[in-house]
Formats: C-alpha cells, structure tokens, sequence
C-alpha cells in the first residue's frame, strides 16, 4: 500500500514531462519509450481523453526528431 499505479495521472504526467524533456535534450530513443508506454496507460486508463492525447503528441514530437515519417503520421491519424 502507498505506491502508486501506473494509472495514476500524477506519474503519468511526470512521465509524459520526463519524455518531452527527453525530446528536447536529445535523448529520443528513451523520449520515444516513455511517450510509446504512457500512450498505452492512456488509452486503457482514460480511452480518447486529453491525457491520452498528450501523450500521442509527445511520441509523435519523438517519431519526427528521429525522422520516423512514417510513425509520425500514424500517430496522427490515431490523433483524430
């Protein structure tokens, strides 16, 4: 008792902050981990919710540093 889950929006908006500051220092693969996982908690935490949103804009922001075209559209696409 006293940890917390991995639902909780207080560490899921810790880590989606860890991921963009991790964009932003370079450090895009485990930027692109940490937004890729907290997308997944999202969707089976929230479903369409803004959270979950913000966390597909990280791992697209992630997907175009690191030129994945391809992925950054796909993401966009789940975005709509």
């Amino acid at each position: 008792e006293g940890r917390v889950g991995e639902k909780d929006p207080w560490l899921l908006g810790s880590r989606l902050a860890l991921a963009n500051n991790l964009v932003f220092l370079g450090e895009l693969d485990d930027a692109e981990r940490i937004a890729s996982e907290a997308v997944g908690v999202g969707e089976r935490a929230y479903g369409a919710h803004e959270t979950t949103l913000r966390a597909m804009q990280c791992l697209w922001l992630a997907y175009f540093k690191l030129c994945y075209v391809g992925d950054a559209i796909a993401v966009c696409r789940r975005m709509r």
